[in-house]
């Protein structure tokens, strides 16, 4: 549920999924998850922040994968051109919050 702070909103969720995806698979889908998640929202400005930087840079490229998770990725990129305030960054320094989030979740 997202809380209003300074003229933010800030919000965090975390998600259960069989089995035992590689971690880029499992950042792709999250991904899809929060854009969809976050564009039911309908707010004003979105920054989606990830500690995996690869699919940050991915998500960036002009380049497709043949890969079956460049398809999670193509699907990303397609649903991001509906919401144009969203923006897609490495959290850097801040992973720890990533974390802490994920020993939330267990």
């Amino acid at each position: 549920m997202p809380s209003r702070r300074a003229g933010q909103y800030i919000a965090a969720k975390t998600a259960w999924y069989k089995g035992l995806p590689q971690p880029h698979e499992a950042e792709e889908h999250g991904l899809k998850e929060a854009i969809n998640w976050f564009g039911t929202m309908r707010l004003p400005s979105v920054s989606i922040e990830f500690d995996y930087k690869q699919v940050v840079d991915d998500i960036s490229s002009t380049f497709g994968t043949n890969s079956m998770f460049g398809a999670v990725l193509d699907v990303c990129k397609a649903t991001l051109r509906n919401f144009q305030n969203f923006k897609i960054t490495s959290l850097g320094d801040k992973r720890i919050i990533v974390h802490l989030l994920a020993r939330e979740s267990l």
